[in-house]
This record gives structure tokens, C-alpha cells and sequence, in this order.
């Protein structure tokens, strides 16, 4: 006949069993964890969707390819930027955009100063210094004052500059 078991044995066989149901909880909790993010789009935040396009039209300007002049390789930036927020469908950034010739004419009317802060590299790495700059640069100009790019393109919302944030869809 079989012994019954010992205090210490059904100890252990309790331990275990617990172990193996302990481990076949957290297995799957974690299952469904992982499995119930997806990546379509009944599972997409609109809101990180936005973000992620708007990062997309950052980094197609950052991207942008050099000019022979600083006001160049600003209207090459902006222009990789407008292009990218088009192709997205982003809601404009701009009530209007210059072609080359007009951007370049206006760029160069501006000092050293502002033309290097309207470079997004030299812009990213020197943010305070850009940022009273760029507030005159795209203010709409004075009669007889400096030029100012919100003449030839001028922001929506009174915004300054490129600056982009993403709208969250509106609920219908």
C-alpha cells in the first residue's frame, strides 16, 4: 500500500502547485497585455497619430538639403516642412507660401542674426537665443521697420514661426 503522504511532502506539492498557477497567471495576463495592442487602426490613438505626423514634417525639415546661403537652406527647410505637412493632410501651418524668389528676397533683407536662427540646426541648438529673434522675424512688419517674414507668409493662429501642434480630431 501506498504511504500517505508526510507533512513535508504535501508541502511541497502545494508550493508547486501554486508556482505552476502563479506562473500560468502572470503568463497570461501578460498575453493579453501584449496582444490587445494593436496597430490598427480601431487601436490607434488619434492623438499619437497626430504627433507622429507632425514629428514626420520636423524631421523631413531637419533633413532638408543645404543652400549656398543661410536664407536658402531656411526656404529649403521650410519648404520640406510644408511639403510633408501637406502630404500628411495636417491642417496648414501657413495662411499662404512664398515661392523661392520671394522667401530669398525677404530672408535677405534680415541680419546675420536672424538668418542664422531661421537655420533649424543652429535654431535647435540655440533656443533661447532664437526665440526673442524669431518672434520679430515672423511679427507682421511695422511701417518702415524691419522686414518681417509674415509678410509673404504669414502664420495661422499668431503663431510664431514653423511651430507646429497638432489639432486633435474633433469628436462628430
Amino acid at each position: 500500500m501506498a504511504e500517505a503522504p508526510s507533512g513535508a511532502d504535501s508541502t511541497t506539492r502545494g508550493r508547486v502547485v501554486a508556482g505552476i498557477i502563479a506562473a500560468t497567471v502572470v503568463s497570461v495576463v501578460a498575453y493579453f497585455m501584449f496582444s490587445t495592442r494593436s496597430s490598427s487602426p480601431r487601436g490607434e490613438d488619434p492623438h499619437r497619430a497626430a504627433l507622429d505626423k507632425s514629428g514626420d514634417a520636423y524631421a523631413a525639415m531637419m533633413s532638408a538639403p543645404e543652400g549656398a546661403t543661410p536664407c536658402e537652406t531656411s526656404y529649403n527647410a521650410l519648404d520640406a516642412f510644408q511639403r510633408k505637412v501637406d502630404e500628411l493632410h495636417l491642417p496648414p501651418r501657413f495662411a499662404s507660401f512664398p515661392d523661392r524668389a520671394a522667401f530669398v528676397a525677404v530672408c535677405t533683407r534680415l541680419s546675420d542674426a536672424e538668418q542664422k536662427c531661421l537655420l533649424p540646426k543652429y535654431q535647435m541648438k540655440n533656443q533661447q537665443q532664437c526665440e526673442p529673434v524669431l518672434r520679430r522675424v515672423w511679427s507682421p512688419a511695422i511701417d518702415g521697420g524691419p522686414p518681417s517674414l509674415a509678410e509673404i507668409m504669414p502664420p495661422f493662429g499668431g503663431a510664431v514661426g514653423p511651430a507646429y501642434s497638432p489639432q486633435a480630431p474633433s469628436a462628430q
